[in-house]
C-alpha cells in the first residue's frame, strides 16, 4: 500500500483511509473532543501521508503505528498553537492537553 501511494496511485490512499481513518479520527476526536477538530486532523494526517509517503519506513513499524504517531505529533502540535488560548480554573489543567496526547501514546 505503501508503495503506491508513493507511485501515486489514489485508490490506495483511499485504502489506506478506509483501513486507518477511523483509527486517527478516533483519537483525534478523543484526545480534542472536538468533532471539527478531530476531522482537521485526520485530514492533515492522511495528506501528510501522501505527500511524504518515503517518510514511512516499515522495518520500524506498522503503517497503522506509524499513521497514530503522525497523528499524536499533529495533536502535539496543536495543542501547542492552543494553549495560549485555553482557559481554565485555577490550578486545574485544560480538559485537551500534551498529558492526554502522551497518555493515549502510551496506550498505544
Amino acid at each position: 500500500m505503501v508503495r503506491a501511494i508513493a507511485a501515486g496511485d489514489e485508490s490506495a490512499l483511499g485504502q489506506a483511509f478506509d483501513r486507518y481513518g477511523g483509527l486517527v479520527y478516533g483519537l483525534a476526536r478523543r484526545v480534542t473532543r472536538d468533532a471539527y477538530l478531530a476531522q482537521d486532523i485526520t485530514q492533515e494526517v492522511f495528506a501528510y501521508f501522501w505527500e511524504l509517503p518515503d517518510r514511512v519506513d516499515l522495518t520500524k513499524g506498522t503503517l497503522r503505528s506509524y499513521l497514530a504517531v503522525v497523528a499524536h505529533r499533529r495533536l502535539t502540535f496543536a495543542f501547542d498553537r492552543l494553549r495560549p488560548h485555553l482557559v481554565t480554573a485555577p490550578g486545574r489543567p485544560p480538559a485537551c492537553s500534551n498529558e492526554a496526547a502522551t497518555r493515549w501514546d502510551t496506550r498505544a
